[in-house]
């Protein structure tokens, strides 16, 4: 998946650097499943394995077996874009014997209970909504209108779930007013993702997109204001969200599957309950969304019930360093990107640290836009962030190897 979406490495960079280009298959995704079949690995009593700590040894292992078989002195640069973007900067923080350089790409290292800093909890959404206030602030007022009115329903046992069921084009009907929830986590999924996937030309990442798909997906709701009917604002949200799960149309809206992606996420959802967890808050006024705080309990027990596991909530900036900036001033060499669109940003270095910890910051850019290919259809920013970082790599490369010699 995320080969096919950094061809600024694969193509450009590597021909630039001269570089060999290699993408190590994480632990417990694709074919990589360490108990020999799918099945098999994701057993519950298994699933202690699938951790970042071990995932980053893999990749330590594996990269000082390919130096020792084919280049034992050259340089590493360890790349990615949003969780990739993460163990990229954390790789070069925790082994810079291994990893010379890095460039994390989208990847939200903020975003964890121990994070101080007056991290917010709730950026994610707030950035989120930006994206629709592009194209007006109509969008957001009335998708928050049908998250209100949702809300209200999802207590309500005379709710209309019949005329929900239709005005949504249900595959199967809400079976009763306590899984209007699901409804609502269907159509906050749809508006997180299109944010995400924000970009200026058609895409096949998660699923097949038009440009600007979070812009395109207010333009059913013009219609409608936040007086209008259910019939009227949830049918135009109907229309809104497909978008994103319908874009070729045929398809009815599934809110008792998993829909949100068509790529395989096992293997994230675990981590996500694992060292990964990012507790997330919505607030209903800052974003288009409806008051909701992250459930510590619930949530744990969620992840135990499904998976056998408990997530630890401040082992992973415990582990690589993050609680505070200060912690990160000991590393170098790691260059960070991040576009104004991606709800991610909120939660990575959008400035330069120092000058060993450059930031660039792309307006109009969405999830790690600048690992894409070139594209005529790239906003500026996203061109001369790339050049940045080319700059940077090149930079460090003849520092790291002005190093060696001075070690001979």
């Amino acid at each position: 998946m995320f080969f096919n979406n950094s061809g600024y490495y694969n193509e450009n960079v590597a021909k630039e650097l001269q570089g060999m280009v290699l993408y190590m298959e994480h632990r417990y995704f694709g074919v990589s499943m360490p108990f020999g079949t799918e099945k098999a690995s994701f057993e519950k009593e298994n699933l202690v394995y699938l951790t970042t700590e071990e995932a980053t040894m893999d990749y330590v292992v594996f990269l000082q077996d390919i130096k020792k078989k084919y280049c034992p002195d050259c340089p590493v640069i360890a790349f990615g874009g949003s969780y990739a973007g993460m163990l990229a900067s954390w790789m070069r923080m925790k082994y810079p014997h291994v990893v010379d350089m890095a460039h994390s790409a989208s990847g939200p290292i903020y975003y964890f209970a121990n994070r101080q800093q007056n991290f917010d909890l709730s950026i994610f959404y707030q950035i989120v909504t930006r994206n629709y206030q592009m194209h007006s602030q109509n969008c957001p007022d009335v998708i928050r209108e049908g998250f209100k009115r949702l809300l209200a329903y999802s207590s309500n046992i005379s709710a209309p779930i019949a005329f929900l069921s239709t005005y949504f084009n249900l595959c199967k009907p809400i079976k009763t007013y306590q899984d209007i929830p699901l409804l609502m986590n269907y159509i906050n999924d749809a508006y997180a993702y299109m944010a995400m996937l924000n970009y200026p030309y058609p895409t096949n990442f998660l699923k097949k997109l038009p440009g600007w798909p979070a812009n395109s997906s207010c333009i059913p709701l013009s219609s409608v204001t936040k007086n209008s009917s259910d019939k009227d604002l949830f049918s135009a949200l109907r229309l809104s969200i497909e978008y994103y799960y319908n874009y070729e149309g045929g398809k009815c809206n599934d809110i008792y599957s998993d829909s949100s992606s068509d790529q395989d996420m096992s293997g994230w959802n675990v981590l996500a309950c694992s060292d990964e967890a990012m507790p997330m808050n919505m607030d209903g006024s800052k974003d288009m969304f409806y008051k909701d705080n992250f459930d510590y309990a619930a949530y744990s027990k969620y992840c135990f019930d499904t998976y056998g596991i408990e997530p630890d909530y401040n082992f992973t900036l415990q582990f690589f360093g993050g609680i505070t900036d200060k912690e990160y001033l000991s590393a170098s060499r790691i260059i960070f990107t991040n576009g104004n669109l991606d709800p991610w940003s909120g939660a990575s270095p959008i400035s330069s640290l120092n000058e060993n910890l450059p930031a660039c910051y792309i307006t109009y850019g969405a999830h790690h836009l600048d690992l894409r290919p070139p594209n005529d259809l790239d906003p500026p920013d996203a061109v001369m962030c790339r050049s940045k970082v080319l700059e940077y790599l090149k930079k460090w490369l003849q520092e790291v190897r002005m190093e060696k010699e001075l070690e001979m």
